[in-house]
Order: C-alpha cells, then structure tokens, then sequence
C-alpha cells in the first residue's frame, strides 16, 4: 500500500501503551474522506494564532523576518541621522517604492519599502512573537555550532558525548532532545539570545538577536513550514481526487 494512501488518526490508548489511528483512504467512506479533507484544510489555512495553519503561519514568518530587517536598517541609519532626518528622506515617495528605487542601499535593505521603513523609523512595528521558537526545535533543526576559542578552552580532547552533554546541561535542554554538533549550528551565546526574548518590540531586539532571527532562525522555520504545507496539500489533492473518484463530490 503507497504510504500516500494511508492516514494516521490520533494516537489512542491501548491499555499500557498507546497506537496511532491508521485509515487506508482507498476504502474509506464519504464522510471519513470529508473529514480528512476538513482536516487538511485547517492544517493549511486555520487562522487562530494559537493553532495557526501553515500557509497562515507562513506569512507570519515572512512578516517577520521583514519587520527585522527594517529595525535593523533603522539601527543602522541612527548611527549617522535622526529619526526626523530618516522620515523626511523618505517623504515624496509612494509607499510601495523600493528603498533600491531611489538610494542607494546594502542589497539587504534594498527591496524594503517606504511604508516598512517608516513604520520602523516611528516605531510601529510592533511586537516580536516567539510562539513557534522553541529550544528545542532551535537545537534539534539547526544544530549547536561551537565556537573556536570555546572548543580550545574547554573542549579539546573530549569527546562528542561529553561537549553534548556540557551543552544539555548549559542550554536545560531536556533528555528526550536530539542534540547535533553543525558547523553551520547557532552558538549557545545565540541560542540563549534568542531565547531571551519575551514580548519585545522590535526596536527593543538588539541588533544580533534581530540578525539571528533574520539571517538563521526564521530562515530555518519558513523551510520546516513549506515541508508542512508540501504535506497537507498532496494528501489534500489525493483525498480530492478519491473523493471525485467514487463520485463524492464533481
């Protein structure tokens, strides 16, 4: 049976132990297929923000990795201009141009528009939500990169067991967590940054917490997102196409 064809119910249980709920789609009946269709539907496009569905969950993190690279840009052009100065430059410009369409701009904040940049400048971007950041997911998807001069102060001649097991102590990640050592991993100093953050404003985010999530957290979940919305919508269509099929539905 093609592993597409079978759909995993909840887990329910049984006696000492607990086992998942299997359907094979092909004999399932027309309620039960609408039911799973529904299901998928929700996974894909549910609007609660404490069960967001992916596709909804999707534009949140693309919203906010913008909104970080605005407050970055913000912090940056405060070295040198006032608040002032930042939205007079901008006034005379239509709200979707480009900051590319008339400055020149590190290529980063180039497809920034006028109305991010103005929002960052009078400081209306609101609140940074973490919801979907999680130590763990931040460990187990990216992995723990270890930074030089720590691995020559503290690690050299240990082995991998013993540095993750430092780290589980370190981070309180809990036993049941996979651990991976990456190169390309966040540092614990990054980790522990990130994880800092409770409710804040954007422009109360410093500008190494505001690059991680840019740069690597946000990145990394947008990637995890599609992989679920990749999912939902083949085992939606293949419910749609039972559904036609067996003349549930035209």
């Amino acid at each position: 049976m093609n592993i597409n064809y079978i759909w995993k119910g909840p887990k329910k249980q049984n006696g000492s132990s607990f086992v998942q709920q299997e359907i094979n789609l092909l004999e399932a009946d027309k309620n039960t297929l609408s039911q799973c269709y529904d299901h998928c539907m929700t996974m894909l496009h549910n609007k609660d923000e404490k069960k967001p569905g992916r596709k909804y969950l999707y534009d949140i993190v693309k919203d906010q990795i913008t909104k970080c690279n605005v407050a970055i840009y913000i912090k940056e052009k405060q070295k040198t201009d006032s608040i002032m100065n930042i939205v007079q430059a901008l006034k005379g410009f239509g709200m979707d141009t480009t900051l590319k369409e008339f400055i020149s701009v590190d290529p980063v904040f180039e497809d920034l528009k006028v109305s991010d940049v103005l929002n960052g400048a009078l400081d209306k971007l609101g609140f940074f939500f973490k919801n979907h950041i999680t130590l763990t997911g931040l460990v187990s998807r990216r992995g723990i990169k270890i930074d030089n001069d720590d691995y020559v102060k503290m690690f050299k001649g240990m082995e991998k067991d013993e540095i993750i097991n430092y780290y589980r102590t370190e981070l309180k990640i809990p036993n049941d967590v996979n651990i991976k050592i990456k190169p390309t991993g966040l540092t614990s100093d990054e980790i522990k940054s990130i994880m800092e953050i409770r409710n804040m404003k954007y422009s109360d985010l410093t500008k190494n917490q505001l690059t991680i999530l840019r740069d690597k957290v946000l990145p990394d979940i947008l990637n995890e997102i599609e992989k679920h919305i990749n999912f939902w919508e083949i085992k939606a269509n293949i419910i749609n196409y039972i559904q036609k099929d067996k003349g549930y539905i035209d």
